[in-house]
């Protein structure tokens, strides 16, 4: 995606209709897929210089259909599903938002590992699976999503980009509770 792309684009050849997974409702909106962050930070602008909302989207796989929004910028994350870096001695995995639960099992299993929280299917992403702080049928022993998370990168809508730990005081505003 180019700046020119991104500046100046055709929002008619955008027009997509999403849903969630509850499919309790659906909504007409612009989708743009980023591949990386200075992507994102092109849309961002985009989307400021328009006045439009933003709806951030993974898979689409939220019960509560939390993201839609009628006539928004969908930003939507399957493109940046890559696994950066996994450190099979202390069971450390660096990836990006739309790097699925399966693709994460499939990624870490061969090494012996299994994560310790999985969703009831295998495709949500882990940047929505993350905001909606997903548990697993074994909650009760592993926690939450959240609670695996050693760094999170975050780009907020000003652009700059924040790495936030447990120890941060902003970390759990960007994972539900």
């Amino acid at each position: 995606m180019t700046s020119a792309s991104v500046s100046q684009p055709n929002l008619r050849d955008r027009v997509v209709r999403v849903s969630g997974f509850g499919m309790v409702s659906d909504a007409d909106g612009y989708l743009f897929r980023p591949t990386s962050v200075e992507d994102l930070r092109q849309i961002l602008d985009f989307t400021k210089s328009t006045g439009r909302q933003i709806c951030l989207r993974g898979a689409g796989r939220t019960y509560g259909d939390g993201n839609i929004g009628s006539e928004c910028i969908i930003v939507e994350f399957s493109r940046m599903n890559r696994i950066l870096d996994w450190d099979p001695t202390m069971g450390l995995i660096d990836c990006e938002a739309g790097v699925t639960i399966e693709d994460l099992w499939r990624h870490v299993l061969e090494d012996g590992y299994w994560p310790p929280v999985v969703s009831g299917t295998m495709t949500p992403q882990l940047g929505g699976a993350l905001g909606m702080n997903i548990h697993g049928k074994n909650n009760y022993c592993a926690g939450t999503l959240g609670e695996q998370v050693t760094e999170l990168r975050v780009l907020l809508t000003t652009g700059e980009l924040l790495v936030l730990t447990p120890e941060d005081e902003h970390f759990y505003d960007f994972i539900s509770s």
